[in-house]
């Protein structure tokens, strides 16, 4: 390191904090930290929430929402369809629509009742939303009055014993401009709001029905005389009779203080409120003490209206429940001692229709003490939004079977902070921005690594190439190298070594090259030479090239899928024939910039069929898993191939990592991260990885997954699916996928033989490089120079 990186790294030390994560910690000696006795614990109640449905009908569309709970009932609205293979003036609501309510008893969680809506309703009456307030059940509807031809909104309340209606409220006359109220109320105090979104004919507005305690109802407008409200996300109690209601205009939230003794509207400064991140309170709680929660990606946190500020009354790493349940539940109820969740949650099973969810109650319930006090801290960095529910169990088994450590994850880095993706317009600006967030982001990393404050375990970090080194992490080829051939691609695991090194383990994997038909491949078989890509973007795709990327992005592309030649052991040489070659064609052959994206042409054919599906003749996939590749092999014609990029020896295509998972050189303890990577490699995991649409090492769990995938898209429901994610139409096809597609799929597998292993910061070098090659400003013997020195000492710098 040279010394002005030591300086900066001193710098940084001095500024780091030293803890892991909120749920707190106990130093040791050097980078070892203990979870301390004093440490909050919260057990965990988990339960599944299904309803029973008609078995003689075929289901479209199940949701659940939750209605609302107290200290005797958690109430859950469900709604859905059933398929009706044909419309006529006798169809019913009944006849289709799923309207159910169900109460559920809160110290039991066992289902008391389940009231059918359709049933208790009118014939005419339309249930729009359902509530559970003060005990009653209260149903949002619109009912049509066929012989006066009035349509009104009224509100329902229902006992929940006895399931009779208690009083019926006309609510609004002749709603055509209604959207209906939204699906959450607001309780402030021993206030209720409910807000209902209104269109005229030139703008929108909101009506907030205002509930008071005493059960009289006032209705007011919030609207503002020169410009639309689009929205209003939520109401926060300001204290117990006043609301804070952010509005969404068109360029920015203003925000109103709602005076409910009074009933009075007054605009509020907006900056005192620039503090809080509107997304984020999305599915706020307005507890009855008196506070607001919020469920964030880290854990549940009390918003302080008073102080500014956002203060943590629970890590989700100090309570045994899976992260896939905990994102986008809502509080129900939440005390510091008791936290309920509810709300629907994403299935690790992806062969199964968009439109039936499931739902997921929650109840945690501080302990008396904490079960891993003592553990020593195993600290796990991954992407923000790349944690799913897979590796959330994965870590839950770790830390219950390991005595000595436990895994933590930290929420101390981040790429957005890096980048913003608001105002990029074509994939070259992607690319680059994406390029530079990573470079920045992998340096922050490789600092506290070697400065010993960086995490032990590193997920998805297989596109920062600076890690890739002794210094950062730990070569993992010695603990992986018994793999059975038999079991795992071991291809895969070979072609992600660098330089013999196994840095990034990819646990899944994606498959990127150009899907089209097996025929058009080079003599290779497997890729083409870039002479041989040339004749066929010329001859075949009528000069339309399937990789989509300006001049820079594009060679960058290419030079990656070749790096292992112009790179080797930290030394870089650009000056051979090879790389010059790729050069040549880029000028020659590719436009200087991306299409934009809201001007992309479309190339379409018809298939023999009553319908129209859009298809090419090749694609430039990077795909993740089964689905991606049949989704290219529904628009591609024969596209039962994935082959290599251009290169100069005809290669096959690249394989990136969707999962990989390395181990810091400086771990608190190698052998234990280990653990947690083999935990990810058994059989199981991996079989839940398949069938999470994921192309995995372990071939029988892939090749169950893909007969899982197949037999789903063979149905009306999946080939429907699969041509919604090609072109966003409901279309079906006529083939049929069958086992030959598996097999079709794992040869592409076996062809793969380099790992897509980008280095942000060298990649960024030859986008800043090369067009002044391009533009013709200079020869490429006076750029490959420069560029190769500022390559070289970028490499020096991680020795």
């Amino acid at each position: 390191m040279n010394k002005k990186n030591k300086v900066i790294a001193a710098i940084m030390l001095l500024s780091i904090a030293l803890s892991v994560a909120s749920c707190g910690v106990s130093e040791s000696k050097s980078k070892s930290k203990k979870i301390s006795a004093d440490t909050p614990w919260y057990d965990a109640e988990i339960i599944n929430f299904k309803i029973e449905t008609n078995s003689q009908k075929h289901l479209d569309s199940l949701f659940h929402y939750l209605a609302g709970a107290d200290n005797d009932y958690i109430v859950i609205r469900s709604r859905g369809s059933y398929e009706v293979k044909e419309w006529t003036d006798d169809i019913k609501y009944k006849d289709w629509l799923i309207e159910d309510v169900t109460i559920i008893d809160r110290a039991t969680k066992e289902t008391v009742k389940t009231i059918d809506l359709i049933e208790v309703l009118g014939e005419h009456d339309f249930p729009l939303n359902v509530n559970y307030y003060d005990g009653k059940i209260l149903v949002y509807a619109n009912t049509y009055e066929p012989d006066s031809g009035i349509s009104k909104n009224i509100e329902l309340e229902i006992d929940p014993d006895t399931e009779k209606v208690l009083t019926t409220k006309d609510i609004r006359i002749n709603p055509e401009n209604m959207t209906g109220r939204t699906q959450y109320s607001y309780d402030i105090g021993k206030y209720r709001i409910l807000p209902d979104k209104i269109f005229d004919s030139n703008s929108s507005y909101y009506a907030l029905r205002i509930i008071s305690p005493d059960g009289t109802m006032t209705e007011i407008e919030l609207k503002d005389s020169m410009e639309s409200i689009y929205d209003v996300p939520v109401i926060l109690a300001l204290d117990e009779t006043t609301a804070l209601i952010p509005a969404a205009m068109a360029r920015d939230y203003r925000f109103y203080k709602l005076d409910l003794k009074t009933n009075k509207l007054s605009k509020a400064n907006k900056a005192d409120f620039s503090w809080l991140d509107i997304e984020q309170l999305s599915g706020l709680f307005n507890s009855p003490d008196g506070n607001t929660y919020i469920n964030t990606s880290e854990g549940i946190s009390k918003v302080d209206m008073v102080n500014k500020k956002y203060e943590q009354i629970l890590d989700f790493s100090c309570c045994g429940v899976n992260r896939n349940y905990t994102r986008g539940l809502r509080i129900a109820d939440c005390t510091e001692e008791k936290i309920l969740l509810c709300g629907q949650y994403t299935s690790t099973n992806e062969f199964k229709p968009l439109f039936i969810e499931d739902f997921v109650i929650v109840e945690l319930t501080k302990a008396a003490k904490n079960p891993h006090a003592g553990k020593t801290i195993i600290e796990l960095y991954i992407p923000e939004y790349e944690m799913n529910g897979i590796i959330s169990d994965a870590i839950l088994r770790f830390n219950e079977s390991n005595k000595k450590y436990h895994i933590l994850i930290t929420e101390r880095y981040s790429k957005d902070k890096y980048i913003s993706y608001e105002n990029l317009k074509s994939a070259d600006e992607y690319v680059t921005e994406d390029l530079k967030a990573s470079a920045k982001l992998s340096s922050e990393l490789a600092m506290d690594i070697a400065n010993g404050v960086g995490p032990d375990i590193l997920m998805n970090t297989s596109s920062f190439g600076q890690l890739d080194n002794d210094n950062c992490l730990t070569d993992l080829s010695s603990y992986f190298q018994e793999l059975d051939s038999d079991k795992y691609y071991k291809n895969i695991i070979e072609g992600a070594k660098t330089d013999g090194k196994l840095y990034q383990l990819p646990v899944c994997f994606t498959i990127e090259g150009i899907q089209t038909d097996k025929n058009n491949t080079g003599k290779s078989g497997v890729g083409f030479t870039v002479e041989e890509y040339k004749k066929f973007l010329y001859d075949t795709l009528n000069g339309a090239d399937a990789i989509e990327l300006g001049q820079n992005n594009y060679f960058a592309l290419l030079f990656n899928n070749m790096k292992d030649s112009f790179i080797k052991e930290g030394k870089a040489d650009l000056s051979k024939t090879e790389f010059a070659e790729l050069a040549q064609y880029v000028k020659e052959n590719v436009k200087q910039n991306s299409q934009l994206w809201n001007n992309e042409p479309v190339d379409t054919e018809e298939l023999n069929d009553s319908r129209t599906v859009l298809i090419n003749k090749a694609y430039h996939c990077d795909c993740p898993g089964i689905s991606g590749y049949l989704v290219k092999r529904a628009r591609v014609q024969d596209g039962t191939a994935i082959l290599g990029l251009p290169s100069s020896d005809g290669r096959g295509p690249m394989f990136g990592t969707s999962i990989s998972v390395a181990v810091s050189a400086n771990a608190v303890n190698k052998e234990a991260c280990i653990e947690f990577i083999k935990m990810l490699l058994t059989d199981d995991i991996q079989t839940e990885f398949a069938m999470n649409d994921r192309f995995v090492l372990n071939k029988d769990a892939l090749r169950s997954g893909c007969n899982e995938a197949i037999a789903f898209y063979n149905t009306e429901a999946g080939s429907e699916q699969i041509i919604d994610y090609a072109i966003g139409t409901n279309v079906t096809i006529k083939t049929k996928f069958t086992a030959d597609d598996i097999d079709n799929l794992e040869n592409v597998i076996l062809s793969c033989s380099k790992a897509d292993s980008v280095d942000a910061a060298i990649n960024m070098i030859l986008i800043e490089e090369m067009p002044a090659y391009f533009a013709g400003q200079k020869t490429l013997e006076q750029v490959i120079p420069v560029m190769q020195n500022r390559i070289q000492k970028v490499l020096d710098e991680r020795k």
